[in-house]
This record gives structure tokens, sequence and C-alpha cells, in this order.
């Protein structure tokens, strides 16, 4: 069975589960028109979109690969709300029936919150970038799965050095599989063959300022690939 095929028969079988076994509040959801930091030039849309929950705002990455990828790649511009189920790190851990294990979303989350300086700065590469290494964490598709926008040179062409550089330098060094994503919500809808999406919901407390502390964990990954290709 090729991938495509096995995710979508994956998605479908959570999509039932999804209609018998949730019991949480349901809430509506839109995305904000205006609000889309990321890229299509693959064919398919990869970024942040900002969803507006019950009237409040946030960020948000799909998380379904296969619906954002392959199914559906224009999601990003249907404003039309619709009703989903926002769950928490406490809901998943107690048994909620979300489409990945909780240790998946545990090793993508740092992708995930490092993938939100393209949101805070307007950068369509950074941003389309990480949620395509969010989409590979979680899938297990690793260094073989989505990698369109990842590959472009960074942060201009010429560079020599690409953020999927610093996907595979993050892999190899280790991601922790029980961190705490507490900070993501994880938002899912029955409709469109189980849309799911990661939400901020709050930046984790840290000693310095939020913005700094993701763009200090890509850079060093740049740097040191950079380091790395003089030295041959």
């Amino acid at each position: 069975m090729n991938t495509l095929k096995f995710l979508k028969l994956k998605y479908l079988i959570f999509a039932v589960m999804f209609f018998f076994a949730s019991t949480a509040s349901a809430v509506t959801v839109r995305v904000v028109e205006g609000g889309t930091v990321g890229l299509t030039d693959a064919g398919y849309f990869a970024g942040i979109v900002t969803l507006d929950i019950d009237g409040v705002q946030y960020p948000a990455m799909s998380t379904n690969s296969y619906y954002g990828a392959n199914a559906n790649p224009g999601w990003q511009t249907a404003y039309t709300p619709w009703e989903g189920v926002l769950y928490t790190q406490d809901d998943i851990l107690a048994g909620a029936s979300v489409i990945f294990a909780s240790d998946k979303y545990s090793l993508a989350s740092k992708f995930f919150l490092d993938g939100m300086l393209g949101y805070v700065t307007n950068d369509t590469l950074w941003a389309a970038s990480y949620n395509e290494m969010v989409w590979n964490t979680l899938d297990e598709i690793g260094s073989l799965g989505y990698s369109n926008y990842s590959n472009e040179e960074y942060p201009e062409a010429g560079s020599g050095i690409t953020l999927h550089d610093v996907y595979l330098s993050e892999i190899a060094t280790g991601l922790d599989p029980n961190a705490s994503y507490d900070f993501m919500g994880i938002l899912q809808t029955p409709l469109w063959s189980m849309r799911e999406f990661a939400i901020l919901k709050e930046v984790p407390s840290i000693p310095i300022p939020a913005a700094m502390w993701l763009f200090g964990s890509g850079l060093i990954g740049l740097v040191g690939v950079a380091r790395r290709r003089k030295e041959f």
C-alpha cells in the first residue's frame, strides 16, 4: 500500500472514531481572511493560518498532511465556519480520539513552536517549511516526506543552506517523545475527511522574549549546518 493510500485510510478510520467517541463541547471555527502566512507554489498550501475559534483568534498549522496537501490543497481559503472539537494535552493523555499518539505531538511540538516565528515575522518560507516538518514528524515520514518548501535555500537563493538541513539536524540530535505540548491545542472536525489543526494557545513561559527564543532555535541549526559545509 502506498503512502497516500495508507494516510487516507488512517484518517477515514479516525473520522469514524471521532463521530462516536467525542464527548467534548463543540466550538465554531473559521479561517480568518488575511491571516495566512505560507506558500502554495508546490501545488498545496503549507504554513500558518489564523483561526477564529468561538470569537478568539489563534495561529494554527494543519497536522493532517494527506488532506492538506492532497485531498484539498486550497483549504486555507475556505472561510465558511464549521464545527469542531478542541482538545488539550491532558485530554489526549486521558484517551481522547485524535489522529496521532501523544508522543507524536510531543515530537512535533518543537517544529510547531519554532515555526511560529514565521507567523510573527510574516516569513512565508519559514512558516511553510516548518509546517512540512510537523507533517513529516507526525506521520513518521521523516526526510523522505514533504520538503518542497524546506528544500529551498534560506534565507535567500545562493545561501547554500535550507531549512530541511535544520530538520535533519534536529532529527539526528534527537527529539523528546515526552516533551510537554500543553501550549498547543488539537482542533478536530468530522468534516473535510477529518481535518485537524494544532493551535498555539499560549507561548510557553521562558526567560527571554518568545520571538528571540524561536529565532535562536532555528538560527543555531542554520549556523551549524553552514559551518559543517565550510569544513568540506
